[in-house]
């Protein structure tokens, strides 16, 4: 629902039966609250949304894993060349 203001009225029309099984109708107005995000997790209405922040930490953990191995790597290389170089 899009709301122009903060606070509007909502108006319903409510038809029921009384102990008397005669028939009432009345016009009802409810007031509603409106709040934008910001004010809902204040509030604690909402929870903010962290999904972002968990993928950003996820993506970096995965690249250092494969830097980690590419170092580790070339370490092997490096030790591997050197013992051949030793050996000959």
């Amino acid at each position: 629902m899009i709301f122009n203001q903060e606070s509007s009225i909502f108006s319903a029309i409510v038809e029921y039966r009384d102990f008397n099984n005669n028939l009432v109708t009345k016009e009802v107005g409810l007031p509603i609250i409106a709040y934008n995000k910001e004010k809902a997790v204040q509030l604690g209405i909402i929870q903010k949304n962290n999904t972002g922040f968990y993928l950003l930490i996820l993506v970096v953990l995965i690249i250092g894993f494969f830097v980690y191995r590419s170092f580790k790597k070339r370490a092997k290389l490096r030790r591997a060349r050197e013992a051949n170089k030793q050996g000959m």
